[in-house]
């Protein structure tokens, strides 16, 4: 959830470099002063106690020297995904493997697909375990609304038709969040900001939060948030709709 101060999950923040680049490309003294503070930060992290102890346990396994390193192998996913072969290559431990076809999208193998009941008890605990950090998220990030505000006007220079989506929730995830008072008022309060911010005539704004909305039942998601075939069918002819129909 980008929106939230607590979550610091670096998969929001591997751009930061390039961001500062452009922004910043003619003050080359204020770059330079950014790419010392980062070097500083990546050699305290680097000399941390519990990095080096890590580092040291990882160099102790030779295993692990090897196990991380991709395979490319000669099969297709159903093949592949017969166990016999998949665990030729991996530990039978693994609970499960990131496998990608030849153009780089995502397979995974149907045994490492949990059951329904697994998914739902996923869904049931989201606050429970603070996914995303969404049991103590306090205020919506002010910092990432304007960025957020800069980028669809940008984006608007380049495009004739521009399609924001917010993708659906297991039901019972949802559910969660609408029951509790600080996590719907901030939701509100989003939905508010795209709803302003698109009303311009190239801009779309397509909130299928709500799994009802988007069309997905439980049976249509593999996690609290990430909907399968099904769901991303489902959002995907909507999509395709609002494209075609004007």
């Amino acid at each position: 959830m980008v929106f939230n101060q607590n979550e610091v999950s670096q998969r929001w923040k591997s751009l930061t470099k390039e961001y500062w680049e452009y922004q910043h490309q003619n003050n080359h003294l204020l770059l330079f002063a950014l790419k010392v503070k980062n070097v500083w930060n990546r050699i305290k992290e680097l000399l941390s106690f519990v990095t080096t102890l890590e580092s040291f346990k990882y160099i102790k396994d030779t295993k692990s020297m090897h196990k991380n390193r991709p395979q490319l192998v000669d099969h297709s996913i159903s093949s592949l995904c017969e166990k016999n072969n998949l665990f030729s290559y991996i530990s039978t431990k693994n609970r499960g493997a990131y496998l990608r076809e030849y153009d780089g999208h995502f397979e995974t193998c149907s045994f490492f697909v949990p059951d329904q009941e697994k998914i739902n008890n996923i869904a049931t605990s989201y606050l429970t375990r603070n996914s995303h950090q969404m049991a103590n998220w306090q205020e919506i990030d002010k910092t990432t609304l304007n960025r957020l505000e800069s980028a669809i006007e940008k984006l608007l220079t380049y495009t004739e038709q521009l399609i924001i989506v917010r993708p659906p929730y297991h039901p019972k995830t949802y559910q969660l969040l609408i029951d509790n008072n600080e996590t719907a008022i901030k939701l509100m309060h989003l939905e508010k900001f795209f709803t302003e911010m698109t009303k311009k005539d190239q801009c779309y704004f397509l909130d299928l939060q709500n799994p009802k909305i988007a069309g997905c039942d439980e049976t249509m998601f593999d996690d609290s948030h990430h909907g399968n075939q099904s769901c991303v069918r489902q959002v995907a002819e909507k999509i395709h709709a609002i494209i075609h129909s004007g």
